[in-house]
């Protein structure tokens, strides 16, 4: 590893160098003009020996002593070369060092403009292991951060376009109107569908107030309530459950709803207005309200004449019924077989028909003379539905097997038909075995699920839906006895408690009738109520 050399200490050696340079040049004049003195007799000496020698020998001093001067005159002119020579050599060693102090800084200086004017050339070279040197090395490191960080924003920059890009497609794509305003009010944004909607160009709306687009009677208030919103920025509809209109560019009304959400920017708090306008659909609601009207008035006038017809034909047939049974009992001797036999037929479908205009009386009731929807107990309901069936359970030596339930909305005593119509006809409907009922359910969110199952003769999917039709029969009147109104009743009470009925069957392996009604309150069930799986009747 080599040895580190500080910047103080080269600038120590560059001057330590002049130096030395300089010191040998006044050295080496020192010593030349030593020479010459020693090489010439002092003055007083030159005279006395003038005087002592001839003529002759006084030419040959004047000759030593022209060699003598010309001597002093070359080491003169040695001494000032030599002089200049060190001065140059001292020069050229001072510039060497400088430009090593110079350049690196010079480099270092013309990188950084480079790096601030945005160029990233190549790395500024290290020259010296010295302060400098680390200083270029912190340079270039620095230089790479730069870079990476460059590389980081240009990244995101293009991001943040594309996202922009999208954001701004999807915005003015929307098909609702959307409108981004600021704190004090000012529309800073719209797309295609607020121009649609409010019949405004882009430009117009856009460093408006918003409530241009809205109604004079609200404008009072509206800043009041935008102020409020902004204190607490919510996603949420705007307006609550008032109906909520916008004011378009001719000064008419649209009716519309708006969803409100916060938008939180560098450049401030924002919020934006999605608007759809629902004029289409309240028009559609509207018009769907006079339809259910007109509706429900022709089914009321409807089972009102179903419930009066039914009510005024029992009594004719009452008449007819009584009367040939009169003429039997009375005229029977005087009529042959086939009188009595015609008789028979009359009387029979006499009742028939009553029995239908009765059923068809109780269908009609449902809607008509039903009891306000409560919270019930089952558990006494069906209690009260097996005791009433006490003679056709016995007869049938059916077994009936019943959970625990909570309470349920229902109309009690509807109830009670819907329930014993199902048991009853788990009961009709059986093989030559003795029926096996049980009835049990389970809780779904807020209803209560039943299940009335038996092991009768099934029913086959294909007649799913059509056993719930009022006078639909699967069977004829000598098989098994009805009117086939039975679950179309059971359907009408479930429906007006809010439920829904459906059966799932396999013929031959019995069938499994479901019923929903919602969850009541959540209240102890009173004594007359059965135990969880208590044999309510075993014969």
């Amino acid at each position: 590893m080599s040895r580190r050399i500080t910047l103080y200490r080269r600038l120590l050696s560059s001057h330590l160098q002049v130096a030395m340079f300089g010191l040998g040049v006044l050295l080496i004049t020192a010593v030349l003009n030593v020479l010459v003195r020693n090489s010439l007799p002092p003055p007083a000496e030159l005279s006395r020996l003038a005087s002592d020698i001839g003529d002759q020998q006084s030419g040959e001093l004047l000759h030593r002593l022209q060699l003598a001067r010309d001597a002093a005159n070359l080491s003169m002119v040695v001494a000032i070369a030599l002089f200049f020579a060190l001065l140059n050599i001292a020069f050229f060693v001072a510039r060497r060092n400088a430009r090593q102090l110079v350049e690196p800084v010079t480099a270092l200086s013309h990188a950084m403009h480079q790096l601030a004017n945005g160029e990233r050339k190549a790395d500024v070279p290290v020259v010296s292991d010295d302060e400098l040197g680390e200083l270029t090395r912190s340079f270039n490191q620095m230089r790479y951060e730069i870079d990476a960080q460059h590389r980081a924003i240009v990244e995101t920059n293009d991001k943040l376009r594309r996202f922009e890009y999208r954001f701004r497609a999807t915005f003015d794509l929307a098909p609702a109107a959307m409108v981004m305003i600021d704190k004090a009010g000012t529309i800073v944004l719209v797309n295609a569908a607020t121009e649609k909607l409010f019949g405004y160009a882009r430009d117009e709306l856009i460093g408006q107030r918003v409530e241009l687009l809205v109604p004079d009677r609200y404008c009072e208030e509206h800043p009041a309530n935008r102020d409020k919103y902004f204190l607490n920025p919510t996603v949420r509809p705007m307006g609550g459950r008032r109906d909520v209109f916008g004011l378009r560019s001719d000064g008419a009304e649209v009716s519309i709803e708006i969803g409100l959400g916060p938008l939180e920017t560098e450049e401030g708090n924002f919020v934006l207005a999605a608007i759809v306008d629902i004029s289409e659909r309240e028009r559609l609601k509207n018009d769907l309200v006079r339809v259910n009207e007109t509706l429900a008035q022709n089914n009321e006038e409807l089972e009102q004449f179903a419930y009066i017809a039914s009510h005024d034909l029992q009594e004719p047939l009452v008449k007819i019924s009584s009367y040939c049974q009169l003429l039997k009992e009375d005229k029977g001797d005087r009529l042959d077989e086939e009188g009595i036999e015609f008789l028979d037929v009359a009387i029979d479908g006499a009742e028939r028909l009553r029995t239908l205009i009765r059923d068809l009386l109780e269908f009609c009731r449902i809607t008509t003379r039903g009891k306000p929807v409560t919270s019930v107990n089952p558990n006494r309901v069906i209690q009260a539905v097996i005791d009433n069936l006490e003679v056709t359970i016995e007869e049938s030596e059916a077994e009936i097997t019943v959970d625990e339930f909570p309470p349920v909305m229902a109309d009690e005593s509807q109830l009670a038909l819907l329930l014993q119509n199902l048991i009853g006809n788990a009961m009709k409907y059986r093989k030559e075995v003795a029926p096996r009922i049980h009835i049990g359910g389970r809780p779904c969110e807020q209803e209560f699920e039943f299940c009335i199952k038996d092991n009768g003769i099934g029913i086959d999917p294909k007649h799913f839906e059509k056993v719930f039709v009022i006078f639909q029969r699967l069977h004829n009147r000598h098989e098994f006895s009805g009117t086939g109104i039975g679950l179309a009743v059971c359907k009408r009470i479930v429906q007006r408690s809010g439920g829904r009925i459906w059966v799932e069957s396999t013929p031959g392996q019995g069938s499994a009738f479901y019923f929903t009604l919602p969850l009541g309150e959540n209240r102890p069930a009173r004594e007359e109520s059965l135990g969880f799986g208590e044999v309510a009747a075993s014969h």
